[in-house]
C-alpha cells in the first residue's frame, strides 16, 4: 500500500477529477474503491470556498494507555517542542512532560496549565495543516480560541500569542459558556457563509448534527482532527484534496519508496496514431 501511495503522489499527475480513499488495510481500501465504482459518488472540484479554522476551548479527556500517532509527524512534534520551550521560560514547567512523560491526560491540574496545554496543541495543529498546504482565511474562536486563531491567521507571532495567553483570565479557559459561544458563532457563520470549517482540536468536540438541526437542515462541511485516530485527520485532508485545495502532497509521503506499475488511465488505453 505504501508503494502504491508513493507512486501515485510522486509519479502521477493530479487531475481535476479526484478520489481520495483512506483505509487501515488493503481490504478496506479495496472495499471503498468498489463502493465508488458502484455508486460513482465524487465531490465537485470547487476550491472557491474559504477555509475557516474553528478553535474550541475545551480539552478532551484521552485514554492514558493510547499512543498519539500525530507525534510521528515531524512538523507537529517540532512545533510543540518549540512552543513548550517558550512557555517553560514563562511558567517554569513543561507541557511536553505533562502530556507525554507523566501522561497527565485527565486535566486535574491548574487552569493555567490547561490553557497553555490547549494553546500549544492548537498551535502545533495549525503548523501541521499549514505544512500540508491548508491555510485559513479566517477563524472562529473566543478567549483562548481567539488567541490561537490570531496566530493561525498571522495577526500574532508565537511569542506575542504566548504573552496574550499568560495575561488572560484562567477562569475563561474551560467554561461551558465559552464553548457554547463557539458553537453559536459557528452556527451564525454557517447560516451566512458557504465555507469549509476545520475544527482545530485534539479530538472532535463540536456537535455537527445538533448544529445542522438548529439551522433547519442547512449543512456545512465540518472537518475534524484526532490524535488517537489517524483516519479522522486523513479523511478531512482527503475532502480538501478532492475539492481542489492545494495540498502539499509531497509532504504527505516524504520517503520515496519503490515505484510500482499501476493501471493506465482510461484514455491511455487507445492508440491515437493514424496512418497516412
Amino acid at each position: 500500500m505504501e508503494d502504491i501511495s508513493s507512486t501515485l503522489i510522486h509519479q502521477r499527475k493530479h487531475h481535476e477529477t479526484r478520489l481520495a480513499v483512506v483505509g487501515r488495510s488493503k481490504e478496506e481500501v479495496a472495499k471503498k474503491l468498489e463502493e465508488y465504482v458502484k455508486n460513482k459518488m465524487i465531490e465537485n472540484l470547487d476550491n472557491s470556498k474559504e477555509v475557516v479554522f474553528v478553535f474550541p476551548t475545551q480539552m478532551p479527556i484521552w485514554s492514558q494507555d493510547k499512543d498519539f500517532w500525530i507525534l510521528q509527524e515531524a512538523v507537529f512534534r517540532e512545533s510543540l517542542i518549540e512552543t513548550d520551550r517558550l512557555i517553560q521560560k514563562q511558567v517554569g514547567y513543561s507541557i511536553w512532560n505533562q502530556l507525554f512523560v507523566n501522561r497527565n491526560t485527565t486535566w486535574e491540574g491548574s487552569s493555567e496549565q490547561l490553557k497553555f496545554t490547549l494553546f500549544a496543541l492548537q498551535v502545533a495543529l495549525v503548523d501541521l495543516w499549514n505544512y500540508w498546504g491548508i491555510n485559513p482565511v479566517s477563524f472562529i474562536g473566543i478567549g483562548l480560541g481567539e488567541i490561537s486563531g490570531s496566530y493561525a491567521t498571522g495577526l500574532l507571532t508565537l511569542q506575542e500569542a504566548i504573552h496574550r495567553v499568560l495575561s488572560m483570565d484562567d477562569r475563561a479557559v474551560h467554561s461551558d459558556y465559552v464553548s457554547l459561544s463557539v458553537e453559536q458563532q459557528l452556527q451564525t457563520w454557517v447560516s451566512k457563509r458557504d465555507a469549509i470549517y476545520l475544527e482545530i482540536s485534539p479530538e472532535p468536540l463540536l456537535d455537527q448534527e445538533n448544529m445542522v438541526d438548529r439551522l433547519e437542515g442547512k449543512s456545512a462541511l465540518l472537518l475534524r482532527c484526532s490524535f488517537q485516530d489517524k483516519t479522522v485527520m486523513l479523511e478531512s485532508l482527503g475532502h480538501l484534496y478532492t475539492r481542489g485545495y492545494p495540498i502539499e502532497t509531497i509532504s504527505l509521503n516524504q520517503k520515496r519508496r519503490a515505484n510500482v506499475h499501476l493501471p493506465e488511465y482510461a484514455w491511455q488505453s487507445t492508440k491515437c496514431w493514424f496512418g497516412i
